[in-house]
């Protein structure tokens, strides 16, 4: 991995984060917030991503099928619940804020993620090429 791409990849965990924290009723940071705080938030975060979600994905990955793939919604309702552990600086006031930062975390980095080309494509352009040649002859 290139250093552009890793830091796209802080960039988008810092803006998810940013946006999750500051959109979801229940979670709050101390009064005295920065802007720093919320880069601080998105490399913690990116360090769980790296370092734990691996882990999390690996244990969970048995009930992958049978659950059509909603556990990864744990995953990440489990990452967020480390990163506010680790960092001190978030309050979750119940746990319905917890699952609602864990689903629109989920959202938001699955679509950022897409949008800022952090994904491959689901078809390489080879092989779209080749099939719409086939159509044509």
């Amino acid at each position: 991995m290139n250093w552009r791409a890793v830091l796209v990849r802080f960039v988008v965990d810092t803006v998810v984060v940013a946006i999750v924290v500051l959109l979801v009723p229940g979670l709050t940071l101390p009064a005295g917030e920065s802007w720093l705080d919320l880069v601080y938030l998105g490399l913690l975060y990116a360090l769980i991503n790296v370092f734990v979600r691996p882990l999390f994905n690996l244990l969970l990955m048995p009930l992958l099928v049978p659950t059509y793939g909603l556990v990864m919604l744990l995953v990440y309702i489990l990452e967020f619940a480390l990163l506010a552990g680790f960092s001190g600086l978030i309050d979750i006031a119940n746990p319905l804020a917890l699952v609602l930062a864990g689903l629109l975390l989920a959202i938001l980095t699955w679509s950022l993620e897409g949008l800022m080309g952090l994904k491959p494509p689901v078809v390489p352009d080879e092989d779209l090429t080749d099939s719409v040649r086939r159509v044509d002859r």
